[in-house]
């Protein structure tokens, strides 16, 4: 098996250490790299020159050439073929679309030039890595163009502390690693019937938790780019960037402190709500998997325009993105009828409990609700949609009797049914997961755990082995994860 990783900041560290177990194992590894920086630590850790494409070699499209018409239409063809446009890789990613627009162009072209050359040459069975930044999700795309089984380490959410494999930028499918198990069922209803005695958040979301605090290795990247190894790398912000980010948050955070935006739980009793969470943003979920409805005040102005005269929206703030919005962010949702700013540190499953409705464009929390039997939507299709009232719900497109309709059929539903298909799903999530942490070592040491990294070999084996023909083709594997 070869298999190519997308190097990404500091992950990459934690993607080399799998490799060098699948290397032992007697697997290859190739490299695809944004910068002269991941591509030298790669080559120092005893990485080889041809197994890597370092796509900062590559600067003319820094002059932001118009793209040729021939160029144009390559891309238009692999966008037909792909389900994913130009348009929406630059959306996506943070920094492209800060971007001139030709500049943004001529690099996902440079990209998809550059990876289908190095595909082509290598030929790897599966690509592994994130599909955040617009280079990764062209050289994805290019993959499942010539039908490389390109996916993406993937937390299950539920059960906490399991890694699946999701396909491409989307968490909509996952893909088996080994086949089911007559225990699977039994387990599935061990862990549902846990949950529901007592509700807890995965690891990953607790552990984001904390108030944002110094990183050691801010230190490295600031080296890092002030010695020009992040040249060439558009996701790279630059040093005044991330100083004039931090200096944003500090500011928020004291703002919140002196004029607090949020308010308690009203009292009992209480009106009908929709619970709406917020996502940090820039993140994947929003960004990515959600690219659609990343606007999220708009997401909940569409929500009010549909929500009975009767009802409420608690709009709750994510733990994790304290000093991300300021002052203006929040008072433009207390514009929104019927919304109340909920305090961050509310208990969550008390309020997912007593919702009406609980909404998030790809959120935990929709999942933990279905799990619990609550009635929930998400904007974005998930692989756990079969828990909520439809695989997709869109306020833009919903009328207030329709959204209603929808949430009363859920709830005419039985509890032995909505139990039912909650085992049914957690028992698929168990075949299409192992036991594994997904991060890097400076925000989580026991990411490179031997352990951990073993576990990890595991999974991507189990995930070549379980496609049809043994190549992890996506082409074999598109029916799905079921």
């Amino acid at each position: 098996m070869k298999v190519c990783f997308f190097a990404n900041f500091g992950k990459t560290l934690f993607y080399d250490a799998i490799g060098r177990v699948l290397r032992e194992r007697g697997h290859e590894v190739v490299w695809m790299t944004p910068s002269a920086r991941w591509n030298e630590r790669l080559l120092k850790g005893g990485g080889r020159r041809e197994h890597l494409l370092d796509l900062s070699t590559q600067m003319s499209w820094r002059d932001g050439k118009t793209l040729s018409a021939q160029e144009e239409d390559h891309l238009a063809g692999l966008e037909s073929r792909c389900d994913l446009s130009v348009n929406d890789m630059i959306t996506m990613d943070r920094a492209l679309r800060l971007m001139p627009d030709g500049r943004a162009r001529a690099y996902l072209a440079m990209v998809e030039r550059e990876s289908r050359s190095f595909f082509q040459r290598t030929r790897p069975d599966v690509v592994l890595g994130e599909a955040t930044w617009g280079w990764e999700l062209m050289a994805g795309a290019v993959a499942r163009d010539l039908g490389i089984g390109q996916f993406c380490f993937s937390s299950v959410r539920f059960p906490s502390e399991r890694v699946a494999f999701s396909n491409g930028y989307r968490d909509q499918r996952l893909f088996p690693v080994r086949p089911r198990l007559e225990s699977d069922r039994s387990e599935a209803e061990r862990l549902l019937d846990a949950f529901r005695a007592r509700p807890v958040k995965p690891l990953y979301e607790a552990s984001n938790a904390a108030l944002p605090t110094f990183r050691h290795h801010w230190l490295a990247e600031a080296t890092a780019l002030l010695s020009g190894a992040e040249k060439g790398n558009p996701q790279a912000r630059s040093l005044f960037s991330r100083v004039a980010s931090r200096g944003a948050m500090l500011r928020n955070l004291i703002q919140q402190r002196l004029f607090p935006p949020f308010e308690g739980v009203p009292a009992a009793p209480r009106k009908p709500f929709a619970l709406v969470l917020l996502h940090v943003q820039p993140e994947s979920t929003i960004d990515a998997y959600g690219s659609a409805h990343m606007d999220q005040i708009d997401n909940v102005a569409m929500l009010a325009r549909v929500l009975p005269a009767t009802h409420e929206i608690y709009v709750k703030e994510h733990p994790s993105a304290a000093g991300d919005r300021g002052g203006d962010y929040y008072r433009r949702l207390k514009s929104i009828p019927g919304v109340r700013l909920i305090q961050p540190r509310a208990d969550t499953f008390s309020l997912i409990r007593e919702a009406w409705l609980v909404m998030s464009v790809a959120g935990s929390a929709c999942y933990e609700a279905g799990l619990l039997g609550v009635p929930a939507a998400t904007l974005a299709p998930l692989f756990f949609s079969d828990l909520m009232i439809a695989p997709q719900v869109t306020p833009k497109s919903e009328g207030v009797r329709s959204l209603s309709d929808k949430v009363a059929a859920f709830n005419a539903v039985s509890a032995e049914v909505h139990r039912e298909r909650a085992v049914a799903l957690i028992a698929d999530v168990l075949r299409c997961s192992f036991p594994a942490i997904v991060s890097d070592p400076a925000s989580n040491p026991a990411c490179i755990d031997r352990e951990n990294l073993s576990n990890l070999a595991d999974g991507i084996e189990g995930l070549h082995a379980m496609s049809p023909n043994g190549d992890g083709r996506v082409a074999d594997m598109a029916a799905g994860w079921r």
